[in-house]
């Protein structure tokens, strides 16, 4: 990372940033448990242990109303492709082999919700059927 410091400032290279917190800005250690950010790729995170520990709201939401806990291969969805409505409709589990089926298979990203619910339906079917003949549980 120094070196790269380093090479900005002989080339005179600005990056806008002079890395201090501006006014508003939410410095993540410090941060009160429950606190919401806009994370990775435009989900919403919450603040959930200190001192920087950070979850999706939507797996949050999943976890509470099924009552589970989900692992690292466990993936919540929106089948409206929206990453800001968070009524359990519109969550569904999947797995990563799942998941692996239909973005191999499909256009998830531009299909409408029903669509993507067959989708997801189709990569359940597949993946249980591929389970069976390899005698897995």
């Amino acid at each position: 990372f120094c070196a790269i410091v380093d090479r900005m400032k002989y080339y005179g290279i600005k990056t806008g940033s002079d890395g201090r917190f501006k006014k508003g800005d939410i410095n993540p250690r410090t941060a009160e448990l429950g606190t919401e950010r806009i994370g990775d790729h435009g989900f919403v995170e919450v603040k959930v242990e200190h001192p920087n520990k950070w979850k999706k709201k939507h797996r949050i939401i999943y976890e509470n109303y099924y009552n589970v806990k989900l692992n690292h291969r466990d993936f919540v969805v929106f089948l409206d492709n929206d990453k800001r409505n968070f009524s359990i409709e519109n969550l569904e589990l999947v797995t990563v082999r799942e998941l692996f089926f239909i973005n191999k298979n499909f256009d998830f990203d531009n299909a409408t919700t029903e669509l993507r619910k067959s989708m997801i339906a189709l990569a359940k079917a597949s993946v249980k059927l591929t389970d069976i003949k390899k005698n897995r549980k």
